[in-house]
């Protein structure tokens, strides 16, 4: 049999039912907007922290592991990049062997010492456009990287002059680098130091998601973080990224200033912001690579006297958990710390996804859909 509806079980029969009739479907209305707009959302981060600190090298890994391909100018501007990372870091240590007081394994390498601090700079300014590297040049970088003792030993103390971190990563790949026919690789690009010159926004759809990230990129040194704030509206995360293992540098603006000490202390002023001051921070303690190769050489005491785990990694990596947290303004925000290594996309693709996945879930909760 059949179900019989009269019209006074269809539409509401007084006034009042009317009423709440309509305020019913307004609400359902109102929250089925609220829900495609949540399924089909642009969530605004917020890539912040000092210079020199994966900033940039974290929104490569971003669009690495959502899938999001370089374009080809990008590709043609890291190789650019991989050649002078590797270029100025075999001069830098060439100019400071002398004043590190390291001695040459092989007096005869003086000439191949010669050739790159003489021919460098002059190579890179033509390098865009004659895509060459003169075979005295490489050859000499050769040499020195696979029969001069005094290079390694550089790279060892190379804190001491700021030298990169992925300089010995790209003298591995002096052949590759040389070779004419080179093009970067994933972890070439994402070894790859420049130091960002302008803010710039990404738009990362999210793999398997209908949602998508804005990433705001932001040069970290001092002068660049005054134009920081007129981005701070409507942000849906903040990702706070230092290098952990900066302990033992200073500043290439002001030597007299330790870098992770500037970290400390601006970080404490992004968390005291009025505009950011409801967001959710994500900190990630990154090159944590680094971080435990110097802990055993460079003692973390040293910069730090308060400090009394030796070299035991997990010691000092809650040193510094225990420090950023408790410098955090706002107590009623969350604060989540992941140590990170971001040169590395197996390591990185677990945090992104816990991040988006948290993101997404903050969201649902401020739309009160959760």
């Amino acid at each position: 049999m059949g179900l019989c509806h009269s019209k006074t079980n269809v539409f509401p029969s007084t006034p009042e039912e009317k009423e709440k009739n309509t305020k019913i479907n307004k609400q359902i209305q109102e929250e089925a907007k609220i829900k495609e707009k949540n399924d089909n959302s642009t969530y605004k981060l917020l890539l912040l922290g000092p210079a020199d600190s994966g900033k940039s090298t974290f929104l490569k890994q971003l669009r690495i592991i959502n899938k999001m391909p370089l374009e080809d100018i990008d590709i043609e501007n890291a190789k650019y990049t991989c050649v002078s990372n590797l270029l100025l870091s075999m001069k830098l240590i060439c100019q400071n062997l002398e004043s590190l007081s390291i001695n040459l394994s092989d007096e005869n390498n003086k000439e191949y010492i010669k050739i790159v601090i003489d021919k460098t700079d002059e190579v890179l300014s033509d390098y865009k456009e004659k895509k060459i590297i003169p075979e005295d040049l490489s050859n000499a970088c050769k040499k020195l990287w696979e029969g001069e003792n005094a290079i390694k030993e550089c790279i060892k103390v190379g804190n001491t002059i700021n030298l990169l971190d992925s300089a010995e990563y790209f003298f591995g790949k002096m052949n590759d680098i040389f070779n004419s026919e080179y093009k970067p690789s994933n972890d070439d690009i994402l070894h790859q130091r420049a130091p960002t010159q302008q803010i710039s926004e990404t738009i990362i759809p999210i793999l398997d998601s209908n949602d998508k990230l804005s990433v705001f990129d932001f040069g970290g040194s001092r002068y660049q973080r005054m134009k920081w704030a007129a981005f701070f509206d409507n942000v849906d995360l903040m990702i706070y990224i230092f290098a952990i293992s900066s302990y033992d540098q200073t500043l290439l603006e002001d030597p007299s200033v330790n870098r992770l000490v500037d970290a400390e202390e601006l970080f404490k002023q992004l968390s005291e912001n009025k505009i950011l001051w409801n967001r959710n921070i994500v900190i990630f303690f990154n090159k944590i690579d680094i971080f435990k190769k110097k802990l055993s050489i460079s003692p973390l005491s040293k910069y730090y006297p308060e400090y009394k785990g030796g070299d035991d990694y997990a010691e000092a990596a809650t040193f510094f958990a225990k420090r950023f947290l408790s410098l955090n303004a706002n107590k009623e925000r969350t604060v989540s710390t992941h140590l990170t290594w971001a040169t590395d996309t197996r390591h990185c693709s677990t945090i992104v996804k816990l991040t988006i996945q948290s993101l997404q879930q903050y969201a649902l909760v401020n739309a009160g859909l959760q």
